[in-house]
C-alpha cells in the first residue's frame, strides 16, 4: 500500500513545482469509525491552480445536526450522492501520484483517505506536506494555528469555510504563504490504526481465526513462504486442534501435508486464502427473478444498500445470512477488510462448507453477476 511512515524530506517551496490540495468534510473525527461527506482537491502547477476536484458523498448512516451546522452539508443534500464506493476512484484519479497537502493531512485527511483505500484495495502511495507544523513553527507567538486563525492572520477570505473544496483554496493560499520563508517537509501517510473493525461480539473461534488470517497473509506479502512461516502455521493448527474441521483449515493443512516445494506451497495456500470465487461457466446466465440472494463485501457498483435495492428491483429475494436454500453469494470486487480471513468472510466460508455437503450455490463474483444477470 506504501503506508509507511519512514521517509521524510525537506527541501524549498521552488522544488515543489506541482502539488494537489485535499481536504474532506466527515461525520466525525475518528478515522477509523466516520465517514467521509465531502471531497475536494486542487491541483497547483507553478504556483497556479490548474484544476478542481469537488463532490459529496453518500454516508452509510445520517449525518448528525452537530456536523450538519458545522458544515452546512444536510442529510437531503446527501440524499442524492454517490456512495464513497464510486467517488473514491475518481477522487485517486484526480490526485495521481502527486504530493498532498493539507491542513493537519497528517492526522486528519490522509488517515480517512488511507482507510478508505484499505477498505476498497487501492493503492495510496502518494506523500504528504502538512501545513499545520508548517505554520506552528513559522507563526509561533500566534493564539492557535487552526486554519480560519491563519486566514484571519494573512487576511485571506475563505467565505465558505467548512466546506472542502473552500478549504482547499484557504488551505493553497496559506501554503503559499508560509512556503515563501519555511523550509516544506515531505513525508509518507502514516499507516492507519484500529481498521479492521470486527464486530465486538466475536467468539473465540473467530478471534483465533482472525490472527491465523493474520500469519498467513503476512506470509504471502514477499511472495513465498519460509520455513520458519510454516513452523508457525503448523504450530497454530496443533494448538487450535478443535478447530481441525473449521473451513478452510483443512485445506490448509492439506497443502502443508502435501507439497514440500516452496512455490507449490506458495501457491496452495494464496488458494486457500485468496479463492477465486468465479467457480461457475463464466458464460452460464444468472435469473435473478425469485431466486434467494446474499451480499457481502465492497461493490464497485455502490453501496450495499444500493445493490439490494437493485436486486430486488430486478426480481431478487436478497437475505442477510447464507443458509442451504440461497442460490446465490455475490462477493464484490473490493471484498472486505472486516473478513475473518483477507479473502473471505463467514458468509462466503458457510456457503463453502454446504457446496462441499452437496449444496447447490453458487459464488459469484461482482463482475460475473453483471455480465451474466438475466
Amino acid at each position: 500500500m506504501g503506508l509507511i511512515n519512514v521517509l521524510s524530506s525537506a527541501f524549498s517551496k521552488s522544488q515543489l513545482e506541482r502539488y494537489v490540495v485535499i481536504d474532506f468534510e466527515t461525520t466525525g473525527l475518528k478515522p477509523a469509525q466516520d465517514e467521509i461527506i465531502e471531497m475536494a482537491a486542487i491541483r497547483v502547477v507553478n504556483g497556479r491552480i490548474t484544476e478542481t476536484f469537488s463532490q459529496l458523498v453518500k454516508p452509510s448512516h445520517v449525518v448528525s445536526s452537530k456536523i450538519a451546522d458545522i458544515t452546512n452539508i444536510t442529510n437531503n443534500m446527501l440524499a442524492g450522492a454517490p456512495s464513497i464506493n464510486r467517488v473514491l476512484p475518481q477522487f485517486l484519479g484526480f490526485i495521481g501520484s502527486d504530493v498532498l497537502v493539507g491542513h493537519n493531512i497528517e492526522k486528519f485527511d490522509s488517515q480517512f483517505l488511507a482507510i478508505a483505500c484499505l477498505r476498497f484495495r487501492f493503492a495510496l502511495n502518494n506523500q504528504i506536506v502538512d501545513t499545520l507544523p508548517l505554520a506552528q513553527k513559522a507563526l509561533p507567538k500566534l493564539k492557535d494555528h487552526k486554519l480560519e486563525t491563519l486566514c484571519e492572520h494573512f487576511k485571506i477570505k475563505n467565505q465558505n469555510a467548512h466546506r472542502a473544496l473552500s478549504d482547499c483554496e484557504a488551505t493553497y493560499k496559506v501554503f503559499e504563504k508560509l512556503s515563501r520563508t519555511e523550509q516544506i517537509v515531505v513525508t509518507d501517510i502514516p499507516a492507519p490504526k484500529n481498521v479492521r473493525k470486527y464486530p465486538e461480539s466475536s467468539n473465540d473461534t473467530t478471534k483465533k481465526l482472525q490472527k491465523l488470517d493474520d500469519t498467513l497473509f503476512n506470509a504471502l506479502l514477499d511472495g513465498t513462504i519460509s520455513a520458519d512461516e510454516v513452523k508457525k502455521i503448523k504450530s497454530w493448527i496443533r494448538r487450535n486442534a478443535d478447530l481441525s474441521e473449521q473451513y478452510p483449515i483443512p485445506q490448509l493443512s492439506k497443502a502443508i501435508a502435501e507439497k514440500s516445494d516452496p512455490v507449490e506451497l506458495f501457491l496452495a495456500i494464496r488458494d486457500v486464502c485468496l479463492p477465486n470465487y468465479d467457480i461457475m461457466n463464466a458464460n452460464q446466465p444468472i435469473f435473478l427473478n425469485g431466486k434467494s440472494v446474499v451480499v457481502t463485501g465492497e461493490f464497485c457498483f455502490g453501496s450495499n444498500e444500493e445493490l439490494i435495492a437493485e436486486l430486488s428491483r430486478r426480481g431478487a429475494n436478497v437475505k442477510k445470512n447464507v443458509s442451504s436454500k440461497v442460490d446465490y453469494l455475490v462477493v464484490g470486487k473490493y471484498g472486505s477488510i472486516d473478513w475473518t480471513f483477507h479473502g473471505y468472510g463467514n458468509q462466503i466460508k458457510y456457503a463453502m462448507e454446504l457446496i462441499e455437503k452437496g449444496k447447490e450455490i453458487l459464488i459469484v463474483s461482482e463482475d460475473t453477476l453483471w455480465r451474466n444477470a438475466r
